[in-house]
């Protein structure tokens, strides 16, 4: 009995294996066990070909072949961790610099991205994703800049959480392609400054403005990105004289109430068994505190918003400094695109961020350690909901140092708004010609 086996996918012609009986059996079971475990091997890629901006997130592909967890890391990087992930899937990772290589843990298996592999960018270099067969496209979009054309998957332009494409500064597709995107991922790209382009002659129907070029449709965020280093995000905090929170306040104030009612109900208690009584609801109000105490949190948080008006759509961008007394591990569920900001270089290696991720590779939270005395930013950007509240001055928020051209060029200060916290909201509104 003659068996002849096609082997493919090794990316040469078809190699013809010919053999007879129990042995083609044998062979043709070996060599499709062996391709099986090629094709299911753990590996990590980069599907933007190791292009990148340093503080913007990138995306990341896996294949695992069963592999519990996944761990993403680099010096002066946030570690991206993946717990029980799927056979295939796509995760955010972020640079904070220039990185020499990106390690990677998959299960038993290991291995790097080394320095030939990865090409950080400058803001003046663009990444574009096309979903065409037309390079040139890309420089209708930056016009006199450096392109780098990366061609995506038509079929699944951008698979995986959209936090993860950050790093792309435009997206060329058809209105076809554009509506395969889920609307929320839209916005989320869009917020975080990359541009839609859309080929054909009628205008895409979204909720983004559009701009006809040539053969383009173009809709470019106005929104700046922020910086991932920079010491002037620190501003509001140099006259920040952190305290306990205000619920934690409130619910001291509201105890002490409590405690004062039950020791003047126990004065009226006509009996020898009054003052042990009080004796006892000291002691057990003292302990109840104390225990309590030891379950808050020794994290003192800030938070204020800022509005990006005069653009459209609006923008939120939501800014929380933390900070504690004592060394301590912070922990911060997700809003939109989330981005820490540093003071400096070296404090990416003291707050040792990790991001965590489900098995499909969207992000959940955000975790590290806080130094004694020490504060971390961290900003997340979505689109503004509508306002009703008109900005009134003088302002006097905190949040006024950040209105500056290294936070937010081309744009000023218009007021500031009420908000749930300590800090007013501020409102900024983009400049125009003769402004």
């Amino acid at each position: 009995m003659n068996a002849e086996l096609y082997l493919r996918g090794t990316g040469g012609p078809p190699v013809i294996l010919r053999k007879h009986g129990r042995a083609a059996r044998a062979t043709i079971f070996l060599s499709m066990l062996l391709l099986s475990t090629v094709a299911h091997a753990d590996a990590i890629h980069l599907p933007l070909n190791g292009y990148y901006h340093p503080g913007r997130w990138m995306p990341v592909e896996w294949e695992s072949s069963g592999s519990l967890a996944i761990r993403i890391f680099s010096t002066d990087a946030i570690t991206t961790e993946i717990s029980n992930p799927s056979p295939h899937g796509v995760a955010p990772f972020l640079a904070c610099t220039p990185v020499r290589s990106i390690q990677w843990q998959l299960g038993k298996a290991s291995g790097q991205i080394d320095a030939e592999n990865l090409h950080a960018l400058s803001p003046a270099e663009k990444i574009v994703g096309l979903c065409v067969d037309d390079d040139s496209l890309a420089q209708q979009i930056f016009p006199g800049q450096t392109t780098i054309p990366i061609h995506l998957d038509p079929l699944n332009p951008l698979p995986g959480p959209a936090m993860a494409w950050q790093s792309l500064d435009a997206i060329v597709m058809s209105d076809q392609i554009l509506a395969k995107i889920p609307v929320e991922s839209q916005k989320m790209l869009y917020a975080a400054g990359v541009t839609f382009a859309v080929t054909g002659d009628a205008q895409p129907n979204s909720t983004f403005a559009w701009a006809h070029n040539n053969r383009l449709w173009i809709s470019k965020p106005a929104s700046p990105n922020l910086p991932i280093i920079e010491e002037q995000a620190y501003a509001p905090t140099f006259g920040w004289t952190p305290g306990r929170s205000v619920h934690y306040r409130t619910t001291i104030i509201i105890l002490a109430v409590l405690v004062c009612i039950l020791a003047t109900g126990l004065t009226l208690w006509r009996s020898r068994w009054m003052p042990p009584a009080q004796i006892v609801l000291a002691i057990i109000v003292m302990s109840g505190l104390w225990q309590w105490n030891r379950t808050q949190p020794g994290i003192a948080t800030m938070q204020t918003d800022i509005y990006l008006t005069g653009i459209s759509p609006e923008i939120r961008d939501r800014w929380i400094y933390q900070t504690s007394a004592h060394d301590t591990d912070f922990r911060m569920n997700l809003d939109g695109v989330t981005n820490p900001i540093f003071y400096d270089a070296s404090q990416p290696a003291r707050n040792q961020i990790k991001l965590t991720c489900r098995g499909d590779g969207s992000p959940t939270e955000i975790t590290g350690t806080l130094p004694a005395h020490s504060t971390l930013a961290m900003v997340s950007r979505t689109f503004a909901e509508l306002r009703t509240e008109t900005p009134k001055s003088p302002i006097q928020t905190p949040a006024r140092w950040l209105a500056n051209s290294i936070i937010y060029p081309g744009f000023s200060s218009v007021g500031e708004i009420r908000s749930t916290g300590e800090w007013p909201n501020l409102v900024l509104k983009r400049k125009t010609e003769g402004n």
